[in-house]
């Protein structure tokens, strides 16, 4: 009985990551460049006017996010992500890359 247990546990596990890997995507691994001030904000811009998917790469190295952004003032945007279960508010100084998705 044990046996079946760690069995049906290993396949719920697996299903579960499975599951997660497909249908909530939020974050990606792609490494991007440096992009200079002026085409970080005319992508921004873009990506706000025709409301784009886009992925955003951070200077802090953590994960990038893929969603949609929205200005809060000159140099401050919003991000939420496809799924509408993160948002994050980032400074223009903290984004390294923005690339449509």
């Amino acid at each position: 009985m044990q046996n079946k247990s760690n069995s049906l546990y290993a396949f719920t596990r697996g299903a579960r990551q499975k599951y997660h890997h497909l249908f909530a995507p939020t974050f990606t691994q792609l490494r991007l460049k440096q992009m200079p001030v002026f085409q970080l904000q005319l992508f921004l811009e873009q990506a706000i006017d025709h409301n784009l998917m886009v992925q955003v790469d951070f200077n802090s190295g953590g994960e990038s996010v893929i969603g949609n952004v929205n200005q809060l003032n000159d140099n401050c945007y919003l991000i939420t992500t496809q799924n509408q279960r993160f948002t994050r508010i980032a400074k223009l100084s903290n984004i390294k890359a923005v690339q449509r998705i």
